[in-house]
């Protein structure tokens, strides 16, 4: 991952997400001062600066290429690159039914506990199913 990815990634967010919509307001520019060092260049102090693009609640501002990032930030971005723990499988999605991961076996976790939304994240099953239930008393009955 490099700044520029990360630049182009937060600017595509900050336009749907409400809080990153008040970070951009006070955001002059986004951009990469070399491969590790991104900078937001801000027009005045902005005191949440930190907390908008770390929170980790919905809408969070994932990090991808920056040619995937340049999608309108309307559009479902279609490509689906991940670095985690886990592996989307996109042969066995079936949207609105089932979404699969498998274990990454590339991946490697940061040598420190796990700290809720950061630290080492260890993987411990090999393969995820997520089914999906939209009918309250179907997903009441399935427990």
């Amino acid at each position: 991952m490099r700044a520029a990815d990360c630049a182009a990634s937060l600017a595509r967010w900050s336009q749907r997400d409400p809080f990153g919509q008040i970070l951009a307001a006070q955001v002059e520019e986004w951009r990469a001062a070399d491969d590790r060092t991104l900078e937001m260049r801000l027009k005045r102090p902005f005191p949440l600066l930190l907390d908008a693009p770390a929170k980790p609640d919905s809408n969070v501002p994932f990090m991808m290429p920056e040619r995937l990032a340049r999608t309108d930030a309307g559009t479902q971005v279609s490509k689906v690159i991940g670095s985690g723990p886990y592996r989307f499988m996109r042969d066995e999605f079936v949207s609105g039914s089932r979404v699969v991961y498998m274990l990454n076996d590339r991946y490697r976790p940061r040598d420190e506990p796990s700290d809720w939304a950061s630290g080492g994240k260890v993987a411990h099953f090999p393969r995820i199913e997520w089914h999906i239930l939209p009918d309250p008393a179907t997903a009441a009955a399935a427990l």
